[in-house]
């Protein structure tokens, strides 16, 4: 512990020192004096580019020979030559004019603008707090360590790049300089030893490259310093040509290097199979592209080649800005931002601008060459206009294309989960459900093939419905045991290693899966652990492993897939319900036809038989006691017949709300008695002791005396019926509360409380009577004429004790009311 303390305080001392010499080389920077013109290189030869307003026009296009007595062939030769000048100063240029030389004197100006030397202050203060926050946060490791080096070395080659050689301080300027041409030389090569440590460690050529590679890095490093002083000690055209030539052998070597990282990150990428690795080797290319590379293609090349950059050194510093953040947030945490997310709009937006500038200039171009214009501002502006309503069309086009071509495997994980969860609602059917579901995972995550097994719950078996490539286990079903689908792990299984590591799977199935080629099984299971199937997945067409976001979307999919199928069996098994219910309402229909039809071809020769009987029984008075007791017998019978054809016909009217009441004024006593002399026969048949008590009460009521009696009967009717050892009926007549009140009780079976709501429905009959001469229609009317009369029934009745029964019938007064 001591001992990495010690190590990383020594560590932070030095990068003290170097941030020491850098604040010492911005100072330096900020003195470096230059011609006051600009220089073009042509071939091999230097002209000098002097605006029309400044007192060197005489000069412009004039080629540029020496400087103080010294031949300059590159403009790296002019900057190190007024480098041992100061601003101000003057220097004598030997100048070619048409065929002679001429010597003229001409004051040297600052090099670098304010704003230049703000944006290396802030590039290189980035990369040291960059360097800093990495090699606290992880000492350790090997790649931090690495980078902490390579991220100082670069703030070194931004601040302590040549500059005014007569402004050091605290250290002697050649001193100062030893940093930056070392780091020149070894941070490319910092990178490459980068590249064989992250993301993960590689040793194969490792011996064979890097171990060289600082060797030579060293050694151009060594010649570089040796050059340089000398140079400053002899200042001549001999030492300034040795020195650039070395280190243009330092840009070489950094082109080399920076190519051949790019090169080995990409192999890297093309061989990793963990997706959080190769999210990491994303961040990192994206700042090698972004910075090294940039400054390779924008700033060293052309400088070799043609003598100059292509674009500002301000421009570079920017670009190398990339380097410490995409690096820091590789190493550190990957996750922070979705790196494929700003890899795509990187790509799409960098390819945007280049086609918008495109047009632009070639709209300018057009107008300019086809329309006399006498105010550029206008063609600019009429340009900018179409360029600017052709932006979004194009990035949107641009868009598809890029992730048609370069992101086929990648997804939104919100945005994919969102659109799933719409899709899914549409789906009615378990077979056109099963192939979204394969049809969508295959189109999230591409895989070699994938199934879908249904769960049969009753005979508990996994049973393959549809598939793609997995002819091995077509047509094969697998039994699951009860405590299996009761056990918490059986939830998302997969074989280990098709899976990356962070990624929380259960692994219990692994040799079976192994056996049967299976890298993933979901389970579509619900919220209250009801299976209802499993989807397998085989590998990743890419050879990836299933990432953390890859179980996650799966899980949710999973879920989904189970509230949707419990939906659909749902919605099926209501609509079997339904159809049960319709045919059962068909067939009571057609059972009141046919009741009702039959009623009414009985009731013509009932009435014929109970007009003899009467008739009998009035016109012969010597008929025997047997004889008469037998037409007694038969007029009763006539008439308990009649009240079930009636009950029947009355309820085909009631079905079809066609019956009818007449209500007049009556007395309720009045038609108790009625009734109690009709069914006068039926209980002396069945010997049954009825009980009236009928109270002296103002029982005027406002009814239809029919339908009362018809209702009155049945209630007795089914008093009968429900009786069996002990045959008492007590009929009871009472006010209450503004209604006149009859009460029937009777001490048979009872009617059990589960039944007491249903004795109301039409051909319901309980299962308990004594006897099945109903129509299960009696209560039905009761019920149906009490409503029209605006009472009420109440039922109080106890198993094996009795019920009572009551009616209650607005008084007329209140009635009227």
């Amino acid at each position: 512990m001591n001992e990495a303390y010690v190590k990383q305080k020594i560590i932070l001392v030095v990068d003290s020192f170097l941030f020491l010499l850098c604040v010492i080389g911005i100072y330096q920077i900020s003195e470096k004096a230059k011609l006051p013109f600009e220089i073009n290189t042509r071939g091999n030869a230097l002209f000098i580019k002097s605006e029309p307003n400044i007192s060197y026009q005489f000069l412009n296009n004039s080629e540029l020979v020496a400087i103080d007595n010294i031949t300059v062939r590159s403009s790296e030769a002019i900057e190190l030559i007024t480098d041992t000048k100061n601003i101000g100063d003057t220097v004598l240029l030997a100048v070619r004019l048409d065929t002679s030389i001429e010597k003229i004197k001409v004051t040297l100006t600052n090099f670098y603008s304010n704003w230049y030397l703000l944006s290396i202050s802030i590039t290189s203060l980035l990369f040291f707090l960059t360097a800093v926050f990495i090699i606290v946060l992880k000492p350790n490791d090997v790649a931090a360590n690495i980078f902490h080096w390579a991220s100082l070395g670069i703030a070194c080659m931004i601040d302590l790049t040549w500059a005014n050689i007569n402004k050091s301080f605290v250290v002697p300027y050649f001193i100062s300089r030893i940093p930056f041409h070392f780091s020149y030389s070894i941070v490319p090569l910092l990178f490459v030893h980068f590249t064989f440590v992250f993301p993960n460690k590689r040793q194969k050529f490792f011996e064979y490259i890097v171990i060289p590679g600082y060797l030579i890095a060293f050694t151009l490093g060594i010649l570089n310093f040796i050059n340089y002083n000398s140079y400053l000690s002899e200042i001549n055209t001999a030492n300034l040509n040795d020195y650039i030539t070395a280190f243009n052998s330092s840009r070489v070597f950094l082109i080399v290097c920076i190519i051949f990282s790019i090169l080995n990150f990409l192999f890297s990428y093309l061989n990793e199979k963990e997706i959080s690795s190769r999210k990491k080797l994303k961040w990192v290319l994206f700042g090698f592209l972004i910075g090294p590379l940039g400054f390779v293609i924008l700033w060293t090349l052309p400088i070799l080649t043609l003598g100059k950059s292509l674009v500002p050194e301000e421009f570079i510093l920017l670009l190398m800005c990339a380097v410490p953040i995409s690096f820091t947030i590789a190493i550190v945490k990957y996750q922070l931002l979705d790196i494929d997310y700003l890899i795509n709009r990187s790509i799409v937006y960098t390819i945007v601008i280049s086609i918008l500038i495109i047009l632009y200039v070639s709209i300018l171009s057009l107008i300019i060459s086809n329309f006399t214009i006498t105010n550029q501002t206008t063609v600019s502006i009429i340009s900018a206009v179409l360029v600017a309503l052709l932006l979004q069309s194009l990035k949107n086009q641009v868009q598809k294309y890029v992730d048609k071509l370069f992101f086929r495997v990648q997804y939104n994980f919100k945005e994919e989960l969102s659109r799933f969860l719409s899709e899914i609602k549409q789906y009615n059917d378990t077979d056109e459900l099963s192939e979204f579901l394969i049809r969508k995972i295959d189109s999230l995550m591409p895989v070699e093939k994938i199934a879908f097994c249904y769960f049969d719950n009753d005979k508990k078996q996994l049973r393959l419905t549809k598939h793609k490539n997995f002819d091995l286990i077509a047509g094969k079903s697998l039994f699951i045991k009860e405590e299996t689908l009761k056990k918490e792990f059986f939830r998302i299984a997969g074989e280990r290693s098709s899976v990356e590591a962070e990624a929380q799977i259960s692994t219990i199935y692994h040799n079976t899966l192994l056996r049967w080629k299976i890298s993933l099984v979901l389970p579509i299971i619900s919220e209250k652990s009801e299976l209802y199937g499993v989807i397998l997945l085989g590998e990743k067409k890419s050879a990836a492993k299933f990432s953390i976001e890859d179980i996650e979307i799966l899980k949710n999919i999973g879920y989904q897939a189970a509230v949707t199928i419990r939906r659909i069996n749902l919605q099926k098994q209501l609509i079997l319900e339904m159809l049960e219910a319709e045919k059962l309402q068909e067939l009571n229909i057609q059972k009141s036809l046919f009741v009702s039809s039959v009623s009414h071809d009985l009731k013509t020769p009932l009435t014929s038989i109970k007009l003899f009987v009467n008739k009998i029984l009035e016109e012969e008075p010597d008929l025997s006691k047997i004889t008469k007791r037998n037409l007694e017998i038969i007029d009763g019978e006539a008439d308990r017949l009649s009240r079930l054809i009636n009950n029947v016909l009355d309820f085909a009217k009631i079905e079809k709300g066609l019956k009818t009441y007449s209500l007049k004024e009556n007395h309720l006593n009045e038609i108790v008695l009625k009734v109690v002399d009709l069914m006068k026969y039926t209980l002396t048949i069945n010997q049954f002791d009825l009980k009236i008590s009928l109270s002296e009460f103002d029982d005027l009521i406002c009814a239809d005396e029919d339908a009362l009696i018809e209702a009155f009967q049945n209630i007795i009717s089914n008093s009968i019926k429900f009786s069996t050892d002990e045959k008492e009926i007590t009929i009871k007549t009472f006010y209450e509360n503004g209604y006149a009140c009859v009460s029937f009780a009777d001490k048979g079976i009872g009617i059990r409380q589960s039944e007491i709501d249903k004795i109301f429905e039409p051909f319901y009959q309980s299962s308990r009577g004594r006897n099945s001469d109903s129509t299960g229609l009696g209560l039905t009317i009761v019920k149906n004429i009490i409503d029209a009369h605006q009472g009420k029934i109440i039922i109080n009745s106890k198993e094996n004790i009795g019920t009572e029964l009551r009616i209650y019938l607005p008084h007329k007064n209140q009635a009227e009311e």
